[in-house]
């Protein structure tokens, strides 16, 4: 009764009757929150016309955005720690930061009996659960309260060790986790960059934190260590020795009692990736199943599970079941809140599905009537960020544009196009792993000099086609994530709509009327 008797110094009621949970009550916060749950407004403008729609000034809406803030961060307190994807680490963590937020309180309110019980209960659950941070930040703490307040030298040498040991494993945990994020920096906003130096730093980062490796590391160093080394393999597009890498990492995550979730649907989705490139289609669902079933709705791995279907739906020419998962992915209310680069990915799914729209492998009957008019103009205008990702993603923009002016009938803007790939491969595109797009735009700029003339365009383009699809795959292949759709499907799609008529068309289609 002592602990409660001080806890309740610290909560007094007064401290709870001002505790605001959001949601509960008719006030502007609370319609601001409920706007923004369902995702019906995401800007200020928005939110004006909902909440003031006969003023202009925004001064009640700064107020009413501060009060839901506050709201929120009072709300955060209260955690749905059962949810069903949440793993026993989650909700040991969940609970352990709230113990802890109790704790410093009660110790700076100069609290003293519930200070040691409550921090000897924390650090139980942090030390079953490898908890570095939550260890060091309470252990530091007991072993002041074992001198003034116990009185205990063994008490104060235990916690003492404790500190010093989880600190050193903390030390190790932070800077793998750094060196991840610095060689991850390099590739957030790109889907294909070039290896050397960036392989290099990376491997140097590896044999130093191996090098630094303590017997009782964390699963997130490890699984920091082993996403340098898969990194490095997906940057020499070796896609076997990826998958290898992800099936040792997934292995031996289950021996870490730290694992989170997450650890393992980022493996899944990386080995996702991989057997999709090598076209291994009936393990790369069971992976896609697995990844889906293991993530939870609105996380970036949920989301990347849900590209990488839509890319090995366009390899196994599954458009209905790809538009289907893209509709799930592009309808979330939370994709809204992702970096612009995260959202504008999705805007080049959306051109390609509108290309099978265009060619009738897509019916509109299942799709609805407003995905009939994604036109090449609105599509340039939507992809800046990975417009300059030119060895990666913008090829697949580059050849997307083409195939929209194509099956829009504008011919003339469709050769104006192929003009610049000319000029693209030749600056960006080279031997390797642009082998692939290296041909494919060639055999564009191809079609463009035969005038669409289908006899003509087959026999110019013969060799070219040749070398696309005998490229062995120990030459490591591009990426299904610049490749989103095999160059072969695309070709044969591109070859059914033209014929030795179509020089006619295209000649119509392009003449320019003089000005009178």
């Amino acid at each position: 009764m002592q602990e409660l008797l001080e806890l309740i110094k610290i909560v007094n009621p007064t401290k709870l009757k001002n505790i605001q949970i959001v949601g509960k009550g008719d006030t502007k916060t609370d319609s601001l929150y409920w706007l923004l749950q369902k995702g019906k407004i995401s800007t200020d403008e928005e939110a004006m016309k909902h909440l003031y729609p006969e003023t202009k000034s925004k001064g009640g809406l700064y107020q009413v955005k501060e009060k839901l803030l506050n709201k929120l961060l009072d709300s955060s307190l209260i955690v749905d720690t059962p949810y069903s994807k949440n793993s026993s680490y989650t909700i040991a963590r969940y609970n352990c930061l709230n113990y802890c937020a109790a704790f410093e309180r009660a110790s700076f309110n100069g609290v003293r009996k519930l200070v040691i019980k409550l921090g000897e209960k924390i650090l139980k659950i942090a030390l079953a659960y490898n908890m570095c941070d939550i260890i060091v930040r309470v252990s530091g703490v007991l072993t002041r309260k074992a001198v003034f307040i116990l009185r205990d030298i063994k008490k104060v040498r235990y916690y003492r060790g404790l500190y010093v040991k989880y600190s050193e494993l903390m030390q190790l945990e932070e800077l793998s986790t750094y060196y991840w994020l610095e060689i991850s920096f390099h590739t957030s906003q790109k889907r294909m960059v070039e290896g050397g130096v960036l392989v290099d730093q990376a491997q140097t980062y590896i044999d130093e934190l191996e090098s630094k490796l303590l017997p009782d590391h964390t699963a997130n160093t490890f699984a920091n260590i082993l996403s340098l080394k898969i990194r490095i393999e997906e940057l020499n597009n070796n896609h076997e020795k990826v998958v290898d890498l992800v099936d040792e990492y997934l292995d031996k995550l289950e021996g870490y009692n730290d694992v989170r979730t997450n650890y393992f649907t980022v493996g899944l989705n990386r080995k996702l990736s991989a057997l999709t490139t090598l076209r291994r289609f009936e393990e790369a669902e069971a992976v896609a199943n697995l990844a889906l079933n293991l993530a939870r709705e609105g996380m970036p791995s949920w989301f990347t599970a849900l590209e990488n279907l839509i890319i090995l739906y366009f390899y196994q020419a599954k458009y209905a079941e790809a538009f289907e998962v893209f509709q799930t992915a592009s309808t979330n209310r939370v994709l809204k809140a992702f970096p612009k680069s995260r959202q504008e990915i999705f805007k080049v799914y959306r051109a390609y599905l509108q290309f099978f729209i265009n060619t009738d492998l897509l019916s509109t009957d299942k799709v609805g009537s407003e995905y009939k008019a994604y036109r090449s103009a609105k599509f340039s205008n939507e992809v800046p960020i990975f417009s300059k990702d030119k060895i990666g993603i913008n090829i697949t923009i580059q050849i997307a544009e083409f195939l929209l002016l194509f099956t829009e009938g504008n011919y003339k803007k469709a050769k104006a196009k192929v003009e610049s790939l000319r000029q693209y491969a030749n600056s960006h595109l080279r031997k390797g792993v642009t082998f692939r797009s290296n041909c494919f735009m060639k055999m564009l700029i191809k079609l463009i000099e035969c005038n669409f003339q289908k006899s003509e365009t087959m026999r110019k383009t013969k060799s070219l086609y040749a070398k696309l699809v005998n490229q062995p795959y120990e030459e490591h292949r591009q990426t299904s994530h610049v490749e989103i759709v095999p160059y072969e499907v695309l070709w044969g799609i591109i070859l059914e709509h033209i014929d030795d008529e179509t020089k006619l068309k295209f000649k119509a289609k392009s003449k320019v009327t003089p000005k009178s």
